[in-house]
């Protein structure tokens, strides 16, 4: 007899138990999401600008994560959310947290990396750091540099190339001084800087490797050059940089 009620008890234990533990993940359930945009640091540069509004960005955000809405707090996913999130380029800083019952909060910092297209229609884009091109003001004055004409048609060298230009713009410095870039090939790219008015040209393709600084050190190189020919008054028409721990300036 005290086996049965022993039995008796440990089933109506058990039932509790499971019918708290399904109130309680009915009740955890994902209502509403709160998302704190960050203040980006270091935006000092004049082509550094956000690629959407604020609330643009509040948007997307909602309606990429609007599958989850009635799912589960307790059994949310964050590597899945800070994977689809991450695949539009355009968030930094992700991070999340759950606030009890049913709040999912984010926070992150807007992603300005974009620069400007010119394509060969004529046609003015804003250039994001996957592929994608969005309208621009017609109304807003930028001061950038603008990649000008043909892009690769292999879509893994394009990226390829989106990534070096990325890199490149981040050195700020050097970056204001260019008024436009070229692909040329699936090695060379031009760069034609402003002030003073140069031709650089360059092998992109080996550029891009990060292995060696590469970039970073093509670029001091650069630098010296500029105000070598600054210092002693000369005007030169052509810096070639497309071959290995090699400069060659032409004049005419």
């Amino acid at each position: 007899m005290n086996l049965i009620k022993k039995k008796w008890k440990l089933f109506f234990l058990l039932l509790a138990f499971c019918i708290t533990l399904s109130a309680t993940f009915y009740f955890f359930r994902l209502k509403t999401i709160e998302i704190n945009i960050l203040q980006q640091q270091n935006q000092t540069n004049s082509y550094i600008e956000s690629v959407y509004s604020k609330q643009e960005y509040k948007n997307k955000v909602k309606k990429l994560l609007n599958p989850y809405i009635g799912k589960s707090l307790l059994l949310l996913d964050f590597k899945n959310i800070f994977k689809i999130l991450k695949k539009e380029n355009i968030f930094l800083n992700l991070s999340f947290y759950k606030k009890f019952p049913n709040t999912l909060k984010i926070k992150f910092s807007l992603n300005p990396k974009f620069f400007l297209y010119l394509s060969n229609n004529g046609k003015l884009y804003k250039m994001l750091s996957n592929g994608k091109t969005l309208s621009v003001n017609t109304k807003t004055r930028y001061i950038s540099p603008v990649l000008e004409g043909k892009l690769p048609k292999n879509k893994k060298q394009k990226q390829e190339f989106l990534d070096f230009i990325f890199k490149l713009l981040e050195f700020k410095l050097f970056a204001n001084k260019i008024s436009t870039m070229h692909y040329v090939s699936k090695k060379e790219a031009h760069l034609f800087l402003q002030k003073p008015y140069v031709k650089i040209k360059l092998n992109w393709k080996n550029l891009s490797l990060d292995k060696k600084n590469n970039l970073k050190k093509i670029i001091k190189k650069f630098t010296k050059v500029l105000n070598y020919l600054d210092k002693n008054s000369y005007k030169a028409l052509t810096i070639d940089a497309r071959f290995i721990n090699k400069i060659f300036v032409s004049y005419n």
